[in-house]
C-alpha cells in the first residue's frame, strides 16, 4: 500500500517576505496614483515625525575665555622670518581673535557644538541604535544656526577688545619652553546663539537645556579648556519655535 507523500512546505526568508511586501506596496501605489488616491498615509511613512524647532540660548562665562585663532598669514610671516628674530618670537594679539561682521569679538559656533558632543558622552543614546553614548546622536541631531557667536556684556553690548593679554610659560611641540601670549576675556562674558533641534521627537527642550548646561561644565569653549578655562552656564533659555530654513 503506497504511503501518501505530504507536499513540501517552502518557508520564506525574512528578506523574501520584505521584497514581496515592497512589490505589493509599489503595485498598490501605482493603482492608487492612477485613481488619484494615496496608497500609504504620512503616519505609515514617518510615524511620530515632528517638525524641527529652534531655541535661543544665552550662556554666561564663569571661567576665563582664551582666544587662539589659527591665522595663516601670521603663520607664513613667522615661517618667512629669520630664526630667533622678533617677528618669529612675537604674535600680533589681533591675529588670535575672531570678530563678527560688526567688528565685535566672537568665537566659532563649532566650539559650542564640540562642547555638546563632549557632554553627550555622559548620556545614553536616545535613538536606541546600540551606540554607547549620545555623542554621535548629538552630532547629527543638533546644530547651531550661526557660523560665529558674538561675545557681549550683560546689557547686550559687544566686546570691542579683550580684557587682558595672558602671558605664561608653556611647553612647545619641540619640547622647549617659552612664553605664550593670548588675549582673554574675564569671567562674566555672555554669548547668545540659536540652537537647531533636528530630531525633536527624541530630544525635548528640557533635555536641550540640561545638555547645554552640562556642556558648559564638562568642556566649555575656547582654548585651554583641558585645564578648566571657558566654562559657562545657561543664563536664559528661550521659547522653542518652528525652524525656518
Amino acid at each position: 500500500m503506497a504511503t501518501a507523500v505530504k507536499p513540501r512546505t517552502t518557508r520564506r526568508t525574512k528578506k523574501e517576505a520584505v521584497d514581496e511586501a515592497l512589490v505589493e506596496a509599489i503595485e498598490d501605489g501605482s493603482d492608487a496614483h492612477d485613481n488619484g488616491g494615496v496608497a500609504l498615509g504620512a503616519a505609515d511613512i514617518f510615524g511620530a515625525f515632528e517638525l524641527p524647532y529652534t531655541v535661543e540660548v544665552t550662556v554666561a562665562g564663569v571661567k576665563t575665555y582664551f582666544f587662539s585663532r589659527p591665522d595663516m598669514d601670521e603663520w607664513e610671516k613667522k615661517e618667512n622670518s629669520a630664526p630667533g628674530s622678533r617677528a618669529r618670537k612675537e604674535t600680533d594679539p589681533e591675529s588670535l581673535v575672531w570678530r563678527d561682521a560688526d567688528g565685535y569679538l566672537a568665537f566659532p559656533s563649532t566650539q559650542i557644538k564640540t562642547a555638546m558632543i563632549a557632554a553627550g558622552r555622559y548620556s545614553p543614546d536616545p535613538s536606541k541604535t546600540g551606540r554607547r553614548s549620545a555623542a554621535p546622536f548629538i552630532s547629527e541631531a543638533l546644530n547651531v544656526a550661526e557660523d560665529v557667536i558674538t561675545f557681549h556684556h550683560l546689557d547686550g553690548e559687544g566686546y570691542e577688545t579683550w580684557n587682558e593679554i595672558d602671558v605664561r610659560i608653556v611647553r612647545y611641540a619641540n619640547g622647549r619652553f617659552g612664553p605664550r601670549r593670548r588675549p582673554i576675556l574675564h569671567p562674566g562674558w555672555h554669548a547668545t546663539f540659536t540652537l537647531q533641534v533636528l530630531v525633536p521627537e527624541l530630544i525635548r527642550p528640557g533635555d536641550v537645556g540640561v545638555l547645554i548646561n552640562r556642556a558648559g561644565m564638562v568642556r566649555g569653549v575656547g582654548d585651554n579648556t583641558k585645564f578648566g578655562a571657558g566654562r559657562f552656564t545657561v543664563a536664559t533659555f528661550g521659547t522653542p519655535e518652528p525652524a525656518h530654513w
